[in-house]
């Protein structure tokens, strides 16, 4: 039995452990895996730290392993290898070892409970200069030294994730040193703020984290253009201000997605709210789990991305109390898209946020008729999503669930539900006939058949003819022309009409 089969991935350190030997260097398992497995966890990737030549170790691996090969960080001569072993991603992270000694290195880290290590020479034994195996017992989450946030202000956002994903409390110098490091997180870089803050948002509990980081006084510095919304009321049946109204929202599109995405469902979630929507959506399971699944960037999830437009929804909401809806989600999305620019959000990620947040309020209007969305209503409404239909569809219930709390009454949300039901049918059953209908006439035909110049006109009447497709009113390419043809007539009838006005009030 190899010796280090009660460590995760053993073949892989199987095989670091001898090229480390062949050039006579130490290597440790650091970071996260000792950590997880005093507490029993699975762990997903793999952090180990090398005497010195991390990058020269990692290529070796790479290629012994038929693995991928990333330099992280040239300056500080880190690497990544990414192996799929069994078909799973294992991500193995090398780094040099800094200071003259291991416990000098494990000092430099974040908390007590990251600064463990295991010699792969010795891999039973476990290296704990700092107590972090009784901070883990006495769940404590505890700085390394007192100047380790400001020496690396986003770890507050690490601490604040750390604590809520193993039930932490923050010992009161941590405390301390997260009020001492809150004014200079603007100094670190838009990319490592962002990669922190999304995975708290990818969590079960992100709303959580929002509230503890408000609580530590931080979300003022992360997200400034919320801290209008902490004093402001909500204007929905449910009494709160709109920053609760936020937080609550969030909480319940993370339990939508819990139901609609087939997880296990904890007990807090069984009550009849969600179980009907269990019972009229449930069939989507599966369509929805692979939609979610499919990231626009692989760094990140749909989830997030959709948490994100959660948490920004109502922003800049001060300014718009008394306008429509239209202007109130205009206003959001202006804000989210500042700020995942701001982020360093790939360019498809803002675009995507952006629309999520300006068409959140798209469905209000058939909720308030009350009736089953019409074809047409349909297609309007995923083409002015463009793409993010079902995030729009899933942010309106959570947003429903948070704006009316206890006071939900079980018409309102089943007539909710029947329209959000329709409209996933439709996007995933009729998608080829309401959603994206063939184009039967394009530009060329217009102009040739018909001596339409180029210009505007030709986009109006195309998309005039999908609608009618969308609506049932046309099947085929004829009917597809009679409309035109009749289109034309009734543009020009009202056209000369307009000048004999003209003429007559003259």
């Amino acid at each position: 039995m190899s010796k280090f089969s009660h460590l995760p991935a053993s073949h892989v350190l199987e095989q670091v452990f001898s090229i480390c030997q062949e050039r006579n260097l130490a290597v440790y398992l650091v970071g996260g895996v000792p950590r997880d497995i005093l507490r029993n966890r699975p762990t997903r990737d793999i952090d180990l730290l090398v005497q010195n030549d991390a990058c020269g170790i990692a290529r070796k691996v790479a290629n012994r392993l038929q693995g991928h090969f990333y330099v992280l960080d040239n300056a500080r001569n880190t690497a990544r290898v990414i192996l799929y072993p069994n078909g799973q991603k294992l991500e193995v992270d090398f780094a040099s070892q800094r200071g003259d000694t291991l416990e000098a290195d494990l000092r430099e880290r974040d908390f007590t409970i990251n600064a463990m290590a295991f010699d792969l020479q010795s891999p039973h034994q476990l290296i704990d200069p700092l107590g972090g195996a009784r901070d883990l017992h006495e769940a404590i989450l505890r700085p390394c030294s007192p100047d380790s946030i400001t020496n690396d202000p986003v770890r507050i956002l690490r601490a604040v994730r750390f604590s809520l994903e193993y039930g932490l409390r923050m010992h009161v110098s941590l405390k301390q040193a997260i009020q001492e490091g809150i004014s200079l997180l603007p100094q670190v870089s838009g990319e490592r703020q962002r990669d922190e803050i999304f995975r708290i948002l990818d969590s079960e509990y992100a709303a959580a984290a929002i509230r503890l980081l408000d609580q530590l006084q931080v979300t003022d510095v992360l997200f400034p253009e919320l801290t209008a919304q902490k004093n402001l009321q909500n204007t929905s049946p449910y009494p709160e201000t709109v920053w609760e109204h936020t937080l609550s929202t969030m909480q319940s599109l993370f339990s939508i997605l819990v139901i609609l995405c087939g997880e296990t469902v904890r007990e807090k979630l069984n009550n009849p709210v969600y179980g009907f929507l269990k019972l009229r959506i449930g069939n989507y399971t599966q369509s929805l789990k692979t939609y979610f699944a499919a990231p626009l960037n692989i760094d990140r999830t749909r989830r997030s991305l959709l948490q994100f437009a959660a948490l920004y929804h109502k922003a800049d909401k001060s300014a718009q109390t008394s306008i429509a809806y239209h202007m109130d989600s205009i206003h959001a999305a202006q804000s989210a898209t500042k700020r995942a620019r701001e982020l360093k959000l790939s360019a498809a990620e803002v675009k995507h946020i952006e629309k999520i947040v300006r068409q959140q309020n798209a469905l209000s209007p058939i909720m308030e008729n009350g009736q089953v969305p019409s074809r047409r209503e349909i297609y309007r409404f995923f083409r002015n999503c463009q793409g993010a239909g079902i995030e729009v569809i899933i942010l309106f219930l959570a947003d429903m669930l948070a704006n009316y709390g206890v006071t939900l009454s079980q018409e309102k949300w089943e007539t909710a539900i029947n329209i959000c039901q329709v409209m996933l049918d439709a996007y995933w059953n009729e998608i080829g006939d309401i959603i994206n209908p063939k184009i039967l006439l394009n530009g060329d035909d217009l102009q040739r058949i018909f001596g339409l110049a180029p210009g505007p006109q030709i986009g109006v009447i195309i998309e005039a003819v999908r609608e009618a497709q969308a609506a049932g009113e046309i099947q085929n390419r004829q009917q597809a022309l009679s409309f035109v043809e009749h289109w034309i007539k009734s543009f020009e009838n009202h056209a000369e009409g307009e000048e004999e006005d003209g003429i007559s009030a003259s």
